[in-house]
């Protein structure tokens, strides 16, 4: 094995793509290293910096922020950014990420193209080829069996040297344990804004609290340990008042799983979310009219999204090809929710009650 170790004192720029031409965002981390420990066992990648920011580079968006996440400087001891993956030679691989004290306005649409770039590159080098062997696998038995003969030695050969799939069957009868990639994201103590319009951003909505997400990704689909939020509030910006806490308490526990079902024979595909738990615990929210009114807005401006769909026909041809040939294309969501318990109260403007609480 070897060990490497590098440090930067200014400011390192990674500038992420779908191709040159299809630019998505552009990461600057400030004063921070970079190490790997390799060995035969496993291999451990650590990078973290005092602070970063991030841009939106795309050349069509609706956002006036362009520096859509900040985190300002942090002590050396406790780094404001941080990622740590480890890669054992037999078990899944864990990538955990850490922001401490992020700024991020929500931009859906940028978001969803950033993990679409990131889940590409990723398929290319892990599930992808065990999705083509898991295929052949199962094409070679009726292959054989049409031409009504059994396999030679040297097929038997063939067959028992190639890698077992995700899943596969071992010569014992039963299965190989499943590998994935397991991902967490602790987004400690941070503020999550949403703006009442696109082009206005001062006039926003903001989650305060520290968000934890955790997912494992294998070629099924991606199962949502947790997606939680933990000593969250709820405020509001406005020019026409000094910001405004709505809700001093505010979390919410989140487990779920999305599987992807395809048929080439068709040509359809049937993606399934299945949120099985969402728990919002007991609270309290006290809001105006006209604040009720302002965060339908921003709930409307945020589902019809920033910006278009930014991945190029080449880059889905590359990635998935099966979408651009797709007949039918369906998905259900299915959702629990319980709500512990809620009061509401529709406040005058001055504050004074309008209607007793709920």
């Amino acid at each position: 094995g070897f060990r490497f170790s590098w440090t930067w004192p200014g400011e390192l720029v990674f500038d992420v793509a779908f191709t040159e031409a299809v630019p998505l965002g552009r990461l600057r981390l400030r004063r921070g290293s970079f190490s790997i420990d390799n060995s035969s066992r496993r291999s451990i990648y650590d990078i973290h910096c005092t602070g970063l920011s991030a841009i939106d580079m795309r050349k069509k968006s609706r956002n006036a922020v362009k520096t859509f996440l900040d985190i300002a400087d942090q002590p050396a001891e406790e780094p404001g950014f941080g990622v740590y993956v480890t890669m054992p030679a037999d078990a899944d691989s864990t990538t955990v990420v850490q922001l401490v004290r992020p700024v991020m306005y929500v931009l859906p649409q940028l978001v969803m193209d950033l993990i679409t770039a990131g889940l590409s590159a990723w398929q290319h080098c892990t599930f992808r080829n065990d999705r083509q062997q898991q295929q052949q696998q199962q094409q070679a038995p009726l292959s054989e069996a049409n031409h009504g003969s059994s396999p030679s030695a040297a097929s038997q050969g063939s067959l028992a040297s190639r890698p077992k799939s995700f899943g596969s069957p071992t010569p014992s009868g039963g299965r190989t344990e499943r590998r994935g990639t397991r991902v967490q994201v602790n987004l400690s103590d941070g503020c999550f804004r949403i703006a009442e319009k696109w082009a206005e951003p001062s006039e926003h909505f903001e989650f305060a609290g520290s968000l934890i997400i955790a997912f494992l990704i294998h070629i099924e689909g991606i199962r949502i340990e947790r997606f939680d939020l933990e000593g969250g509030a709820l405020r509001l910006h406005s020019k026409r008042r000094s910001p405004t806490t709505l809700c001093p308490c505010l979390e919410w526990i989140v487990r779920g799983e999305q599987r992807r079902t395809d048929d080439g024979t068709r040509m359809k595909r049937q993606t399934n979310y299945d949120f099985r738990s969402v728990i919002l615990p007991p609270y309290a929210i006290r809001m105006s009219v006209r604040d009720h009114s302002a965060m339908v807005r921003a709930l409307m401006e945020l589902i019809s999204l920033d910006a278009e769909n930014s991945e190029p026909a080449e880059e889905t041809r590359g990635r998935d090809p099966f979408a651009l040939k797709l007949v039918d294309n369906r998905m259900t969501l299915t959702c629990e929710v319980a709500v512990q318990g809620a009061e509401v109260q529709i406040m005058g403007e001055e504050g004074g009650h309008e209607w007793p609480g709920l």
